[in-house]
């Protein structure tokens, strides 16, 4: 993953720093400077996907580098650069780009002001120079892939030389080889027809017909959307911007950095709803050069990242009042919270209004990819805890006039199950549709010790990560919880029978802890979730280097590793179905 991008002396950059994170949407006003920004990402691109097989030179003089640098001169054939102003304020050369990577290595890029002078000297995690093939192919960069510029494919192509093809598969001229891709590209076509027909509603990849150079045949592909057949560039703009990007992302590794500039153009709001959705989970990082106030609104604040070029550098969000104010800036009348609500007829209570939506939200990326109603877009509100069940009753009275749907997650903390039950019965009074997690939270439905050992593999900086290490941390840290889950139970079993001693009712507390605890599953749900997890990284960082996050686990998480509790209530909220209560 790229974590950090520093631009000095290059076209609007005097010295400006950008800091990425796993997504980002990067927004701003008109010459604000996001178009430099991904001129820079085409251009690390290019290197990382040359480096290997490129011929190690000492660094040209115009670079002004140390003479014992070793690098490469990748060619700019192909990539859309204007040469003109590419130094900050007309300054004197170079202008330099410099990549830092989360794995520690990095690659400076040094332009020169005349056409076609670019050179870059790479290092690995350690500082160490890449010298040389030999170097090269014993190190390895993140694989970054960018989209080129898309726009309406013509009515038809002729067939063209294929290495000529291939050198310019990410370069400007993509969308006038897209059928000449699919020819030589044919081992992605089985997946690009998978993703094509699976994103867009009545879509059918019909049949693609190879050219021939000797007969003078062009590739054709053939489409049928709605039941309406036709050669690919006889179809509207929008299918063919789509399928575009489909075949972009067939031919992308999941664990590779993926970059588009506007790939809204030309697609319908729902479309771009459905793009972003779509991208969410499935690379290590997203980044997005966007206007879009739909793709703004489907995402988290701190995933934008807003671009100034006037700073001294470029920062993601951290609140929804600042996104508010970046779409006002843009220029739109459009409230983020108007948008949601006219996404249909839902509205979510939590008990916090914070991380339970986003834990829900992944795990619906992972059911649902191509959804069109995102938990994140779904107004949402908090019950401030379980004593804010009048607040829910109320305004389930108030919106199931207009027809919408309410729904509302509990946790069960330590609440007996008497107080459970009761709440089912009052929900049903109220025709409210709740759900109460059977396990204390919902990040206790997290701790799955194979999805955990995935992550620590994955990122591990020293160590051997095991599943046995990871059960003895889990059952050494949950020992010592047992004492407070005990009073926990108890203060609730006081609560509700207020003529008890408070002895009598710890040893009923710790009776029925004491009847759990020796199952290491029952126990799991029980103790609280969100204490664990933080204890659990806490232990993995010290162990094994590295931390991690709710999200990191989710995204590793097989789908057939989600707890079939959470697959039901996510899939009631994706459908507008009730919940199935209780649930048992």
């Amino acid at each position: 993953m790229i974590d950090k991008i520093i631009l000095e002396n290059y076209r609007c950059y005097k010295d400006h720093s950008i800091k990425f994170s796993d997504l980002n949407i990067a927004v701003g006003k008109n010459n604000a400077g996001k178009s430099t920004l991904i001129e820079a990402l085409r251009l690390t691109a290019l290197v990382t996907n040359k480096y290997k097989q490129s011929f190690y030179q000492r660094s040209p003089s115009w670079a002004n580098l140390p003479k014992r640098y070793y690098g490469i001169s990748p060619s700019l054939k192909g990539i859309s650069r204007n040469s003109k102003g590419i130094f900050y304020r007309y300054s004197d050369p170079p202008a330099k780009i410099s990549v830092l990577f989360q794995n520690k290595s990095r690659i400076e890029i040094s332009l020169g002001e005349n056409d076609g002078e670019i050179y870059a000297a790479l290092f690995n995690e350690k500082g160490n120079l890449i010298e040389g093939r030999k170097d090269a192919q014993n190190f390895d960069l993140p694989t970054i892939n960018i989209l080129p510029q898309i726009g309406p494919l013509k009515e038809g192509e002729s067939l063209l030389n294929e290495d000529y093809v291939r050198a310019s598969i990410f370069s400007n001229l993509s969308s006038i080889h897209f059928r000449n891709q699919l020819q030589y590209f044919e081992e992605y076509f089985s997946d690009f027809r998978k993703l094509a027909e699976g994103s867009w509603d009545g879509l059918s990849i019909t049949k693609f017909e190879k050219g021939d150079i000797v007969y003078g045949n062009p590739p054709l592909l053939f489409i049928t959307d709605n039941k309406f057949t036709a050669e690919i560039g006889l179809m509207g703009h929008g299918l063919q911007m789509w399928l575009q990007t489909m075949w972009f992302i067939a031919r992308c590794d999941g664990e590779s950095t993926v970059i588009l500039d506007e790939p809204d153009v030309y697609l319908h709001a729902d479309m771009q709803r459905k793009l972003i959705r779509f991208l969410k989970d499935r690379f290590k990082q997203i980044i997005i050069a966007t206007h879009s106030v739909e793709i703004i609104s489907d995402v988290e604040p701190e995933n934008i990242l807003v671009i100034n070029k006037d700073k001294k550098e470029s920062k993601l969000l951290t609140n929804l009042p600042e996104m508010q104010g970046i779409i006002s800036t843009l220029g739109s009348i459009q409230n983020i919270e108007l948008t949601k609500n006219w996404l249909l007829g839902r509205l979510l209570y939590f008990e916090s209004d914070i991380d339970d939506p986003k834990i829900m939200q992944s795990i619906q990326n992972k059911l649902f990819p191509e959804s069109t109603c995102s938990i994140d877009l779904i107004p949402k509100a908090s019950s401030e805890g379980w004593t804010g069940w009048h607040r829910v009753v109320a305004a389930s009275k108030a919106i199931e006039k207009i027809g919408i749907k309410t729904y509302c997650v509990f946790d069960s903390d330590f609440h007996l199950k008497e107080e459970v039950e009761k709440r089912y019965d009052e929900a049903k009074k109220f025709k409210v549709n709740i759900h109460i997690w059977n396990k204390k939270e919902i990040e206790n439905y997290l701790i799955v010790p194979a999805v955990i050992l995935r992550v620590l593999t994955k990122k591990h900086t020293k160590g051997n990560p095991t599943l046995q290490k990871i059960d003895d941390a889990i059952n050494r840290l949950t020992v010592g919880m047992k004492d407070d889950v005990v009073d926990s139970y108890s203060n609730e079993i006081k609560l509700a029978n207020k003529e008890l001693e408070l002895k009598t009712c710890n040893q009923k507390a710790r009776k029925f802890v004491d009847g759990i605890w020796e199952d290491i599953n029952k126990r799991l749900s029980i103790i609280p979730g969100k204490i664990i997890l933080g204890k659990l990284s806490e232990w993995s960082m010290s162990e094994f280097g590295t931390s991690f996050s709710k999200i990191h686990l989710i995204q590793e998480m097989r789908v057939q590793e989600i707890d079939k509790e959470m697959i039901e209530v996510v899939t009631a909220i994706e459908k507008n179905q009730s919940f199935i209560n209780p649930y048992r």
